[in-house]
């Protein structure tokens, strides 16, 4: 895998397209590899470091969840349900909290509290 600093490649695209496919279907389940799929390619395109692409192409797969009324709080917060969790340095992570509460590709309907 490519340090933060330098541009995602083909296999950093993989890896982050699987990683995201097991949190989407840990959760809401399987049907939304094209989401996944589109956002990473399109992404890794105009990418200039590797720690920004994987949080733009979360984004845009939560934001994708969201917007398609999928599930309006993806993924909900163990914590308090009526919430998402938010990405950030390869964490779904509590706002409220500020706690991380799983690694990227970890994300499931039972994760611990």
């Amino acid at each position: 895998m490519n340090t933060d600093a330098s541009r995602p490649s083909a296999e950093d695209e993989a890896r982050l397209v699987s990683l995201l496919r097991a949190d989407v279907e840990g959760t809401i389940g399987p049907g939304h590899d094209g989401a996944i799929i589109e956002a990473a390619a399109r992404r890794r395109r105009h990418a200039e470091s590797h720690a920004q692409y994987v949080v733009d192409v979360v984004d845009d797969v939560q934001q994708y969840v969201h917007d398609a009324f999928v599930d309006t709080t993806w993924p909900a917060c163990p914590h308090h349900p009526n919430h998402p969790l938010w990405f950030s340095d390869g964490w779904w992570r509590c706002e409220r909290f500020e706690a991380p509460v799983a690694r990227l590709g970890t994300l499931s309907r039972s994760n611990p509290e």
